[in-house]
């Protein structure tokens, strides 16, 4: 069956079928990119992960690197809810003793 009528000056008329075709296509193209750019995204966050990971373990074994390491958190990090955050973590780095805050927000050193 031909979608296609030609009208009278002999150019092509889209007909309703061919255009909800048209538009079926590019919401099938959308979600196709939709998944690629989630898929990236997932990517890009695990290789955030690895590079912290590493990092943290380079500090763990050299003090110049957990030095280095201190001094650009505290520098990059500036929005609040991050600091706070990071916040056990440069605590840790700083002198090594690991603090948690409970439920009630008091701190507490392990």
């Amino acid at each position: 069956m031909n979608d296609t009528k030609f009208s009278t000056d002999n150019q092509p008329q889209t007909t309703t079928r061919t255009r909800r075709t048209i538009d079926q296509e590019i919401e099938d193209l959308e979600k196709k990119l939709a998944l690629k750019r989630e898929s990236l995204r997932k990517a890009e966050t695990n290789q955030k992960i690895i590079i912290g990971g590493m990092m943290l373990a380079l500090a763990e074994h050299d003090p110049a690197a957990k030095k280095r390491l201190v001094e650009l958190l505290e520098k990059n990090v500036t929005r609040p809810a991050d600091v706070k955050r990071i916040e056990p973590l440069l605590v840790v780095l700083k002198d090594g003793k690991a603090q948690t805050v409970n439920a009630k927000g008091a701190e507490k050193t392990a």
